[in-house]
């Protein structure tokens, strides 16, 4: 590199750089992507937990009921029908699971009793 431009250095120094990240990514791409699927399975979680909270909300105070009353009941009920959906349905199954098909409605009655069961006990 001694009779090298200071320009050709630079440029010999940002190719060893560039290449360097290139192998490092390369190396550590089913990190990469094992992260990604993490956030992206805890951002549907999170999802089916909030739209659990709104609809049985709306649910109760169609029924009637006060909806701060049972607040404490619907955190329940929603936390269990997601952890029990997080443990029994893979977050790429439950995320194309088609709610209008009977299947898919009696999986989702499975976990929706099991867990008014758990809560009402």
């Amino acid at each position: 590199m001694a009779n090298l431009s200071i320009g050709r250095k630079i440029a010999v120094a940002v190719l060893i750089t560039v290449f360097g990240v290139f192998l490092g990514v390369a190396f550590n791409v089913n990190s990469i992507l094992a992260a990604y699927q993490q956030g992206r399975d805890q951002a549907f979680y999170t999802s089916m937990h909030d739209s659990c909270i709104v609809s049985a909300t709306q649910s109760a105070t169609a029924s009637g009921a006060a909806a701060a009353a049972i607040k404490p009941k619907i955190d329940a009920y929603c936390g269990c029908l997601v952890d029990e959906a997080h443990s029994k349905i893979p977050p790429d199954v439950a995320a194309s699971l088609d709610l209008t098909s009977d299947a898919g409605r009696a999986k989702l009655t499975e976990l929706a009793q099991f867990c008014v069961a758990k809560v009402t006990q």
